[in-house]
């Protein structure tokens, strides 16, 4: 079934992947880069949770960011302001834990709506980070791949199906076929909103059913988290806008200094070595709120210095 799921989605996301970028291009007539291509995620998660895993909480919860999605496809066409993506970002976040609070029977007091509003912060905060990634070809597909695997490996299967990792996997694949050349495709907004949102469901998720088990989370999103912090405050001090595009991000500065794809070895080194220091810190089955903090501390710590290090890689470079 794994393997079956894999190839399927492998092969659907190429000929989607193939069918959107000429339709794009034909409507536009090659005046704009096709983009919002990782919208269709969510609908490879729908269609298969609706037909093969009818578990109600997923079905559900890929519904709603299903049809928040769509709406936030929009951008991806009309570059809408960001305070409406702002917007959507957080009702979508907090509609998510509205759900999955109510469903797991949790009282509606104060706790309750501090989690639907940190959860809707929390999608505002992780669209952004992962949007940051979709700026050089390979590099968004990398961390989406780093995901895939991690909930294939890592995730408890009462928080999700690892055969969502394998979907994950073909169907990113598929993308990155037309995604090996510089302005050839974009995940896109969308596709990044899918993506923060589906990890907002996780971590919800692993809150209310296994006690904080969200160590698997780290793996791929350490480093990007850490490459955005740094960003906005050298932004801050420079004084320039944070809502501009910028070249500053790790990923920018390898591609300028070494070129062939140097940008996605960080995410690879540090996913890598996140995963060794789970294995030696923590089993990800144990689920002790100490142990978690340790290995959050520890990996971001590691993550700092992996950043300084390549950060000094290419000023010696230079």
């Amino acid at each position: 079934m794994h393997l079956t799921l894999f190839i399927a989605s492998l092969l659907i996301s190429t000929f989607t992947t193939y069918i959107y970028k000429n339709i794009w291009m034909l409507i536009y007539n090659k005046n704009k880069v096709p983009t919002g291509y990782g919208l269709f995620l969510i609908l490879f998660f729908f269609i298969y949770s609706i037909s093969f895993n009818n578990i109600i909480t997923e079905t559900t919860a890929f519904s709603i960011i299903l049809l928040f999605s769509i709406i936030y496809w929009l951008d991806d066409l009309l570059h809408l302001p960001f305070i409406f993506r702002f917007l959507l970002q957080f009702i979508c976040g907090c509609t998510i834990a509205t759900y999955l609070l109510i469903y797991a029977g949790h009282t509606v007091d104060y706790y309750f709506y501090i989690i639907v509003v940190i959860s809707g912060l929390l999608n505002i905060f992780l669209s952004n980070v992962i949007n940051f990634y979709d700026g050089l070809d390979l590099n968004i597909s990398t961390f989406i791949l780093i995901l895939g695997l991690t909930l294939i490996f890592l995730a408890d299967q009462s928080i999700i199906n690892s055969r969502y990792g394998f979907i994950i996997i073909g169907f990113i694949l598929g993308f990155s076929i037309f995604n090996l050349k510089p302005d050839n495709i974009f995940f896109g907004d969308s596709g990044c909103f899918v993506i923060a949102s589906f990890i907002n469901f996780l971590l919800i998720k692993s809150i209310l059913i296994v006690d904080l088990n969200i160590t698997y989370l780290i793996i791929p999103l350490a480093l990007p988290i850490v490459d955005v912090l740094y960003v906005i405050i050298l932004r801050i001090y420079k004084k320039e806008s944070l809502l501009s595009r910028n070249y500053h991000h790790l990923y920018h500065q390898l591609q300028s200094s070494f070129n062939n794809k140097a940008y996605i070895i960080p995410q690879i080194f540090n996913a890598t070595a996140l995963l060794i220091i789970s294995k030696i810190m923590i089993d990800v089955n144990i689920f002790n709120l100490r142990q978690v903090l340790i290995f959050i501390v520890s990996s971001f710590l590691f993550t700092i210095l992996t950043y300084i290090f390549f950060k000094k890689l290419i000023k010696y470079k230079n």
